[in-house]
C-alpha cells in the first residue's frame, strides 16, 4: 500500500525507483487484463499475458529467494504466483 508497508514486509531497498517501476507495470498488466477478459475473443491474450507475468515473478523469487538475495517473506509471493498460474490455466472461455 506504501513504500514504508512494503519496506517493512520485504526489507529496506536502495532502488526505490525499481519498486515504483514494478509496481507501475503490474498495474498496468492488470488493468490490461481486466479489459481483455472481458472479451470472449481476448480472454486468451489475458490469460497468457496473466501465466507469463506470475512465471516471470515467480523465476525471480525461486532465483533469489534460496540464496538470500530477497528475505523470507517473498515465499508469500511464490504462493500467490502459484494461485494465479492456476487461476489463469483453470480460465476457459
Amino acid at each position: 500500500m506504501s513504500l514504508r508497508s512494503f519496506e517493512w514486509v520485504y526489507g529496506r531497498k536502495r532502488d526505490v525507483f525499481l519498486q515504483k517501476t514494478v509496481g507501475g507495470l503490474l498495474f498496468s498488466i492488470g488493468c490490461v487484463q481486466l479489459a481483455a477478459a472481458d472479451s470472449a475473443e481476448q480472454l486468451p491474450t489475458a490469460r497468457r499475458l496473466g501465466i507469463a507475468t506470475a512465471l516471470t515473478l515467480l523465476t525471480i523469487d525461486l532465483a533469489y529467494i534460496p540464496k538470500g538475495e530477497m528475505r523470507w517473506t517473498y515465499w508469500q509471493d511464490v504462493l500467490c504466483e502459484l494461485g494465479w498460474i492456476a487461476a489463469w490455466m483453470k480460465a476457459r472461455e
